[in-house]
């Protein structure tokens, strides 16, 4: 253990590490500091995508499971005010787990212009199916957020799983990874209550069918946009080799019609230039394309794929796709990439991996840097390997990116609680 090197910054000042745990990893010079130990009595436990940033001097994040109520929570993260040492992690709303009120919520949070957190849950609600919910902060004065369930879902689908996301019209737009009409889930619209009106309306845009598994089924991580009003996502399942898809979906022409889907990629396992789709999200890039993560399958050995997809050329319909990234068969430069990316503008990708890495199979921190000549190599530099004590291991949520380019993530288990932590590095 090491506790030397340069210290972490924030609103203009330095502040001292005291307690919190500093390691480095053989596999490169960078220090991980443990900021906080998650306690699952009172923080909560297993994070659900990054943290997002609030915009002024913390991070709210979402656990699935544990809490007050054990039914999972939502959290606020504030570095130390100028002079202090500790990072403090508030719980902004426990799941009470009561009539009508959803429980375990699933994917990164969305923050609206009036500071509201949204997301989804993947059970309670009036049908036990999952909710999608709006945390609102607290009256001027006042330090209790509010929750209101905005959606139950029920016939329309289950298992909400991924972010939500506003479209172009100010709707919400996620997926749902079973159920509905045809039994495989579906892409969901939810229309703001309008003069006069109380309850957001919900629209089913795109179900998936299992009879119809050629077009995919079971949609998962939610979806995003190049930009346009065309939505994308992927499934887990289906396709033309049967672990996947890479969907758009264009709008119809009339409100009560479902939006036209056609699939732009099959997912293949077995070719060591691709893998099988996974509960990660397409992340869009500034040039149109997008990133995405296999998780455990696919590539050479298996272990899994970053790749990058391109769009078509004008009057195509098909996405070429690229490799950044094969994790090697002895997992030593990591395997089961998970969670978002991070890309910082230089082009350089962040991200970790659940398993894997040279010194313990408890998984990394990495980074990608872009190659020097198009189509060359990206170098792959291993930032920490995670060994299970103080430092935690097996991270399953993305980065997130401190204004003084310190990076923040999570593990799900060891630390001081044996829930994980929450840690911080300097690339």
């Amino acid at each position: 253990m090491k506790t030397t090197g340069r210290l972490p910054c924030w609103r203009g000042a330095c502040f001292g590490l005291g307690t919190l745990a500093v390691l480095s990893s053989a596999a490169s010079a960078t220090q991980v500091t443990t900021i906080h130990d998650i306690d699952p009595l009172t923080d909560g436990s297993a994070f659900v995508g990054q943290f997002l940033y609030d915009g002024v001097s913390g991070f709210y994040g979402a656990n699935a499971r544990s809490g007050p109520n054990s039914n999972g929570t939502i959290v606020h993260l504030l570095p130390p005010d100028v002079g202090q040492t500790d990072w403090s992690l508030t719980v902004l709303w426990s799941f009470p787990g009561v009539t009508g009120d959803g429980l375990s919520p699933s994917g990164p949070l969305l923050q609206g212009q009036d500071g509201s957190l949204y997301g989804v849950t993947q059970g309670g609600g009036t049908n036990g199916a999952g909710t999608v919910y709006r945390l609102s902060p607290p009256p001027i004065g006042q330090t209790t957020w509010s929750e209101t369930v905005l959606h139950s879902f029920g016939a329309e689908g289950d298992f909400a799983d991924g972010p939500v996301q506003f479209d172009r019209k100010g709707r919400l737009v996620g997926t749902l990874s079973s159920g509905g009409l045809g039994g495989g889930g579906a892409v969901y619209l939810l229309t703001p209550p309008g003069p006069g009106q109380l309850d957001w309306a919900e629209r089913t845009i795109g179900p998936f069918s299992i009879a119809t598994g050629s077009r995919g089924f079971f949609p998962s991580g939610g979806v995003t946009t190049d930009g346009t009003e065309v939505l994308y996502g992927t499934t887990t399942n289906g396709g033309r080799h049967g672990t996947g898809v890479m969907y758009s979906l264009t709008p119809a022409t009339s409100a009560d019609k479902y939006w036209r889907q056609a699939v732009v990629h099959n997912f293949h396992r077995n070719n060591a230039d691709d893998g099988g789709a996974t509960s990660g999200p397409l992340q869009p890039e500034p040039a149109g394309s997008m990133l995405y993560v296999t998780g455990g399958t696919g590539g050479g050995g298996d272990r899994g794929l970053i790749v990058e997809f391109s769009p078509p050329a004008p009057g195509g319909r098909v996405w070429s796709e690229t490799v950044v990234h094969d994790f090697n068969l002895d997992h030593s430069d990591g395997r089961e990439p998970v969670g978002y990316l991070l890309r910082r503008k230089n082009g350089e990708i962040f991200g970790v991996t659940a398993r894997g890495g040279p010194e313990t199979d408890m998984g990394i921190v990495f980074k990608l840097a872009p190659p020097a000549v198009p189509g060359g190599t990206w170098t792959e530099t291993i930032l920490h390997n995670f060994h299970g004590g103080a430092d935690g291991k097996f991270p399953r949520a993305g980065l997130a990116e401190l204004p003084s380019g310190e990076l923040i993530g999570t593990t799900t288990e060891g630390g001081a609680f044996r829930a994980g932590t929450i840690f911080m590095l300097k690339p």
